[in-house]
């Protein structure tokens, strides 16, 4: 048996309980993040199988009208010509050079193969994306809902698409001229896409200077959408009638939101570690070492799952609107990922002084457990006003023209 450091004759160190403190969660209207015992940001990149696609933590397809509803007018120029100028002028910033990009068009006879893959994914895709969309003309039906479904169907390869973030960007200057029912039409196939699927995506409509009925039908076209990505047509639909108002709502939904959707997703695995950690805290403090390895070993796996996140949060802090945040927001959760790596060694050492009987270093070990989550937890809280502050200037202007 080890000696106890400390230990007088006759007396026994008191022992002291870790603590274990219910989950911190701020919630807000884009994102939450959770904060915990421990939670923060590292991992290992997860190397890709030769031959195979490497998994990329955004994944965006833009699904971009060319048909005839294009040709209507949109500030002395036509909306193609307009929707072209957003994409290259957004896209030339280099917002979207860390997601996986790809490029769909829609258009044509209503039956038949009326919606393209023009663009398939990789990273760095901007300047090919841009190219490809100054070649299209305004032509046929605009086969909105069919274009949709197989936007749906481009993210089929679960080694390349699972868990990771997938978006489907639509952009139109019309409400789909084939369908009777684009609502139900959605409805009916999403619902057959779902058997034994699995499929989440998140979609954003960008509609041009639409009409009330087409934008009566896009809202409840996002309404059905909306039940595979739990978001609401508050979430998902934009309404623009100005240039300044297309490429300030294309480069929130391409610069901005990735982040926060980063932000959120980071909080989740927190969330997840979190729980891990705190059941090995329990099982330490009721003498079951076995059991508290296990919930150590859960945690180091789930740690590794974020490195991806961060990684892909630091190829994003060159938007000049939210620059100085975004740089405070990324240096914060790198601290942060480096307090949950000690705090997992210490939970590491604790077991081992506990199977021991090390009461005083184990004690020792516990102050210092407790100086990295009062630590943490403030570097949270500083994120979160970061993130609300982010996310009140984008309510103020993603609110919908009249």
């Amino acid at each position: 048996m080890k000696k106890r450091r400390g230990a007088t004759k006759g007396k026994e160190p008191e022992k002291s309980d870790i603590p274990s403190k219910p989950w911190y969660k701020n919630t807000m209207a884009i994102v939450a993040l959770v904060s915990a015992l421990v939670a923060a940001v590292t991992g290992l990149i997860a190397l890709a199988q030769r031959l195979e696609p490497a998994k990329v933590a955004q994944n965006t397809i833009i699904v971009f009208d060319r048909s005839l509803a294009m040709n209507g007018s949109f500030e002395q120029r036509t909306k193609l010509e307009a929707a072209t100028e957003a994409v290259d002028k957004v896209l030339s910033n280099e917002v979207a050079g860390a997601d996986n990009l790809a490029l769909r068009s829609f258009g044509g006879l209503c039956s038949g193969e009326n919606s393209q893959i023009a663009i398939d994914f990789s990273q760095h895709n901007e300047r090919r994306v841009r190219d490809t969309v100054r070649t299209f003309q305004a032509d046929g039906e605009t086969t909105l809902t069919d274009a949709m479904i197989e936007a749906i169907g481009d993210f089929n390869d679960p080694k390349r698409f699972e868990g990771v973030n997938k978006r489907i960007i639509v952009i139109t200057g019309g409400g789909d001229s084939c369908q009777a029912d684009p609502a139900k039409y959605i409805r009916n196939r999403l619902e057959t896409l779902h058997m034994g699927e699995g499929i989440t995506v998140s979609f954003r409509f960008i509609g041009m200077a639409l009409d009330p009925e087409q934008k009566n039908q896009l809202t409840a076209i996002a309404e059905e959408t909306g039940g595979i990505s739990e978001e609401t047509p508050d979430d998902q639909v934009f309404f623009v009638s100005s240039q300044s108002e297309l490429e300030d709502v294309l480069t929130q939904i391409v610069g901005v939101e990735p982040i926060l959707n980063t932000a959120n997703s980071m909080g989740n695995i927190m969330n997840t570690v979190t729980g891990h950690v705190n059941d090995a805290v329990s099982a330490i403090n009721r003498e079951d070492y076995s059991a508290a390895e296990e919930g150590l070993q859960a945690a180091k796996d789930e740690f590794k799952n974020t490195q991806l996140l961060l990684t892909d949060l630091g190829q994003r802090l060159s938007i000049p609107e939210f620059h100085e945040q975004l740089q405070k927001l990324y240096e914060l959760l790198t601290e942060n990922r480096r307090l949950q790596e000690k705090q997992l060694k210490l939970l590491e050492t604790m077991i081992g002084q506990g199977k021991s009987g090390d009461t005083d270093a184990r004690n020792e070990t516990i102050q210092e457990w407790n100086k990295i989550v009062s630590e943490f937890d403030s570097n949270v809280i500083e994120m979160d006003k970061i993130i609300e502050d982010i996310t009140n200037r984008l309510r103020e202007q993603r609110t919908p023209s009249s």
